[in-house]
């Protein structure tokens, strides 16, 4: 993610299967939140501790990154009946960088 961006949260990235329990009933629990906060999109004012596996097939689920130092969280997930222990989430910050290729005149038009 760039510095000071939001990123999506895919599947690909966080998932979790478990075989008697729909994804709607999987339930992550942020913890230690580090240079960011997890939001929903439709709302990210909002600091989200918890969100389902539902949420994030959905594509519902972003991290905001807040200053320069990559950041991340801390999260369980539980099934209801069963917690899973501590993992960590990393999110590496990239700094915007421009570089200018050619000395030509750049034209920029509404």
């Amino acid at each position: 993610v760039l510095a000071g961006e939001e990123a999506d949260i895919t599947s690909s990235m966080l998932n979790t299967e478990d075989a008697d329990t729909a994804a709607e009933q999987l339930v992550y629990s942020v913890e230690l939140l580090t240079n960011g906060m997890v939001a929903l999109k439709e709302a990210p004012e909002e600091e989200l501790l918890n969100f389902t596996q539902s949420h994030i097939n959905k594509g519902e689920v972003i991290f905001i990154h807040e200053g320069e130092e990559s950041g991340g969280f801390s999260f369980t997930v539980t099934d209801g009946e069963h917690t899973s222990p501590l993992y960590q989430f990393v999110v590496t910050a990239r700094p915007l960088t421009i570089t200018m290729v050619t000395q030509e005149e750049l034209m920029v038009f509404p």
